[in-house]
């Protein structure tokens, strides 16, 4: 759980475009974190619990998905306020 920025990290095994979205426990897309090419090494993002249009959402479970070259990762946040 995470109350102010949560930061997420991960291996890119190899160059490609990464796309980094946040859904709602409904399946509903509140952000997009990222979505640029990327180098193989460590990749670090930070989300501050807005949605795409900059304000806070509410307490509760979230998704965040990750996909790269085809190969999607995803995992769930708990926002707590």
């Amino acid at each position: 759980p995470f109350s102010k920025v949560l930061t997420m990290s991960c291996e890119v095994q190899e160059r490609g475009v990464l796309h980094v979205s946040i859904f709602s426990a409904a399946g509903v897309k509140i952000a997009e974190l990222h979505n640029t090419m990327v180098d193989a090494g460590p990749f670090v993002i930070q989300w501050n619990g807005n949605d795409g249009s900059g304000n806070k959402v509410a307490s509760g479970r979230y998704i965040y998905r990750f996909i790269l070259n085809g190969i999607t990762r995803t995992g769930n946040i708990n926002i707590i306020e």
